[in-house]
């Protein structure tokens, strides 16, 4: 082998080396990066379980809504109803009362009458 061979040879041995280093370098940057992706990954699965207990959430937390809305409204027709019958008997109430009231001031006015003539000595 002549001195010119021996120094390709070198030369392409440095070559061989520094190829290698970078093959080397590129495969450990691939494994940071194949491990990167593997965490990305996990933590997209957890968000996506965590959006999914939260969606469950909302649907049952949205069903609860309508349903006390829905219990709302009844409690607001019966609270209606019952308020109406309230007046209406406070109405009725009313009404005997000013009946009673009309009766007895009748009455006063005939013993007030009957007072009167009673002191003026007429016969009733």
């Amino acid at each position: 082998m002549t001195d010119d061979e021996a120094s390709l040879m070198r030369q392409f041995g440095v070559v061989l080396e520094s190829i290698q280093s970078d093959v080397r370098v590129i495969a450990e940057g691939h494994a940071v990066l194949n491990a990167k992706l593997d965490r990305e990954h996990d933590d997209t699965v957890a968000l996506a379980a965590r959006t999914e207990r939260l969606e469950t959430a909302v649907v049952a937390l949205t069903d609860r809504t309508d349903r006390l809305e829905h219990e709302f409204v009844a409690f607001r027709a019966e609270t209606q109803h019952s308020f109406a019958e309230l007046r209406a008997m406070l109405k009725l109430s009313y009404a005997e009362i000013e009946g009673r009231v009309t009766r007895l001031e009748g009455a006063l006015t005939e013993v007030l009458g009957r007072l009167e003539r009673i002191e003026k000595g007429t016969p009733s």
